[in-house]
């Protein structure tokens, strides 16, 4: 090979890794390390086994947590509303109505009990099976959904560990 078609050749792939950006980055946390969000100042204590993402390619989470086997994730989001509602069982439709326009048919939603008057909670079932929990609070004024997602193979025992994370981390959102 001549040093022009190598010269081509090494340009070429120089182009195509150095076009190419990370889909999201990472920030390793330990539990004792709060987080604060900078789109709403938002806290929360990022547990061990987790660490925060970003994705370059979707803004609308507060914040992004995912598990260190990838196995499942956990997101904050701001609740905004229109001109109608601003309560908490508003907040909840609104959650719902977005989730099925992401998820599509079939999904189904079972409310669950929470415990918390300032939370509300129900999870997403697609063809009956648990495929996503999800949990609406209000703090200082404003509304959030906290959602977790599941890998489709990890086990029902390991979706209440991540459920249970998910509990801690917005109970401990009226501890601080």
């Amino acid at each position: 090979m001549n040093n022009k078609s190598f010269l081509v050749i090494a340009f070429s792939v120089l182009l195509i890794f150095g076009c190419s950006g990370a889909r999201y980055s990472v920030s390793k946390k330990t539990l004792k390390e709060n987080y604060v969000s900078g789109k709403s100042g938002l806290r929360i204590k990022i547990p061990n086994g987790w660490f925060q993402a970003f994705d370059a390619g979707e803004n609308d989470s507060d914040i992004w947590l995912v598990s260190d086997d990838y196995s499942s994730s956990i997101k904050f989001t701001l609740i905004t509303f229109d001109s109608k509602g601003n309560n908490l069982h508003d907040a909840v439709e609104i959650s719902k109505a977005a989730n099925k326009v992401l998820y599509g048919d079939p999904v189904g939603f079972k409310n669950k009990e929470t415990g918390n008057k300032n939370m509300l909670a129900y999870e997403i079932l697609k063809n009956g099976k648990l495929f996503s929990y999800v949990i609406v609070f209000n703090i200082n004024g404003k509304f959030y959904e906290c959602k977790s997602e599941f890998a489709d193979d990890l086990t029902e025992e390991k979706r209440g560990k991540v459920i249970s994370i998910q509990k801690l981390l917005t109970d401990n959102l009226f501890n601080l």
